[in-house]
């Protein structure tokens, strides 16, 4: 009984520390395991952190590009706008002084017309030679008005364009309204024959009217 309980004895031992040994192991084994773990997870965390900073900054940049765009596209914008406004007044400019030139010329050549298919009894020539000077003066006042506020217009919309480029289109506008100033009083002075057949139409028509003595 001796002898069996020393075997069992020094065995128990022997199995105690075998277990207890790996035991250690893997209580030894586990930290390396786990510190192991923890620094695989600190690199993904800190490589995910980059990545998230990394594509901060290219959404960062890329949202600052989209407005740099938004803007230089907004600034061309504007520039167009500006350049067709300013144009689209010149060329309105243009025509309206033409337009009120050609009616101006027109309502000359009516006049012309009524007075050589009027009436018998009709006005002097003298006073019609004068009722036409002064149509004549009303229509070029008018046409110089009109230049000179579509010029001022062109001055107040193309206010924020180089001078070099605003003034000739200026100029322009005040030549083609002295062009149209130049173009009825020069219909007027082609009234004159008409005048001089309705002077002689009346003074016929005045000898066949006296009695004769």
């Amino acid at each position: 009984m001796r002898a069996h309980d020393w075997v069992r004895e020094v065995e128990t031992p022997v199995v105690t520390d075998t277990i207890v040994g790996a035991t250690d192991e893997e209580q030894r084994g586990q930290p390396e395991i786990r510190e192991g773990e923890e620094e695989k997870l600190e690199e993904k965390k800190e490589g995910e952190k980059l990545d998230e900073k990394k594509e901060g900054e290219e959404m960062n940049e890329n949202e600052e590009e989209k407005k740099e765009g938004e803007e230089m596209g907004e600034e061309m914008n504007e520039e167009e706008r500006r350049s067709r406004s300013v144009e689209a007044v010149y060329l309105c400019s243009v025509g309206s002084l033409a337009e009120v030139t050609a009616r101006s010329i027109e309502q000359l050549h009516k006049v012309a017309e009524l007075i050589l298919h009027g009436q018998d009894q009709e006005k002097p020539a003298s006073d019609q030679a004068h009722i036409l000077t002064r149509l004549t003066c009303a229509m070029c006042r008018e046409v110089g008005c009109l230049a000179r506020k579509f010029s001022d217009t062109l001055l107040k919309v193309g206010g924020q364009r180089k001078a070099e480029e605003l003034n000739p289109l200026v100029d322009s506008v005040l030549l083609e309204g002295s062009n149209s100033t130049t173009y009825i009083q020069n219909a007027f002075q082609l009234l004159l024959p008409v005048l001089q057949m309705s002077h002689i139409q009346t003074q016929r028509s005045r000898t066949r009217t006296e009695p004769q003595p």
